[in-house]
């Protein structure tokens, strides 16, 4: 009986190179809570861009990757104070199938379609489930869209009513997801 939103990112590179590991990584938060959580992080990324006036934020967005692990500690425990779900899924591309990097894009849905999964799975009372990814992610080569995938799967087999939305990551009121690998 309830909606979830979630928020998605990833990071690494799907393709071959560039790195052994590509993580998507996904906040879900039940809607009602949605709005404390934005402030949330809007409130204490702000914090962080105050301790470094001197750092240009790549547009204007905090990345984990650029922060200390004490700096993502103490904002996961902020953020924690509101009920939220972390899932992710991390690829070793080393032990997966090639035809995996044929296609990263459509191999990039299949993997969020998974975590989605996982979702539904430990909330079987959602009815509906807004996505927000952000709008580097969202094409297949086929096509397709992400939009139009996961559709077809959820409306389909799991859910009554999904919306998919593709703001740029900086624009979805939450620090890169990123920020809750704290290694």
């Amino acid at each position: 009986m309830k909606e979830i939103d979630l928020f998605i990112d990833e990071s690494g590179n799907p393709g071959r190179g560039r790195g052994r590991y590509f993580t998507i990584a996904c906040v879900a938060v039940d809607s009602i809570n949605t709005k404390r959580v934005q402030k949330k992080m809007k409130k204490e990324t702000l914090k962080i861009k105050q301790n470094y006036p001197n750092k240009n934020w790549r547009n204007g967005e905090v990345k984990a990757a650029s922060l200390r692990k004490e700096e993502r500690a103490s904002l996961v425990s902020k953020i924690v104070q509101t009920p939220i779900s972390i899932y992710y899924i991390t690829i070793d591309k080393y032990n997966i199938r090639e035809v995996m990097f044929e296609d990263k894009s459509r191999s990039y849905n299949y993997w969020l379609k998974l975590i989605i999964d996982n979702v539904l799975a430990d909330n079987t009372d959602c009815l509906a489930m807004n996505i927000y990814i952000d709008n580097r992610n969202t094409k297949i080569a086929s096509g397709n869209s992400f939009d139009d995938y996961i559709h077809i799967h959820v409306q389909m087999d799991l859910v009554k009513d999904i919306n998919v939305n593709s703001p740029q990551s900086k624009d979805m009121g939450l620090v890169s997801v990123q920020a809750f690998r704290l290694y």
